[in-house]
């Protein structure tokens, strides 16, 4: 028997969630899980590019998660290790900027 893997993609899995999150009763507001790609944002904690994933679960709370983060080093772009633990502080750190961001221009 033969065994097949599919990875999804964003725009795939961004699908997915958007048609089976009414049909197991889990919505977001604003109705949608949203893929985000931020191509250059400046923070007092550097120069960086991230995308991922970002949901409204409710008036308070906004959910992100990040895919891809990477520092704007002095040879360029560095891909930063998420599973360090500086890393996870400095993005605990960049959320709240995030959010900022991520909801002034989903308007």
């Amino acid at each position: 028997m033969a065994v097949y893997e599919r990875r999804l993609d964003f725009a795939s899995l961004h699908m997915l969630v958007n048609f089976y999150s009414p049909l197991l009763g889990v919505m977001f507001i604003g109705g949608f899980v949203n893929e985000f790609s931020i191509s250059r944002i400046n923070t007092d904690f550097g120069i960086f590019r991230i995308s991922g994933l970002w949901s409204k679960e409710s008036l308070e709370s906004l959910r992100i998660d990040i895919h891809s983060i990477e520092v704007m080093g002095t040879d360029g772009w560095v891909l930063l290790n998420q599973s360090n633990e500086k890393v996870i502080n400095l993005i605990t750190d960049l959320m709240p900027t995030l959010k900022t961001h991520l909801l002034a221009n989903s308007r």
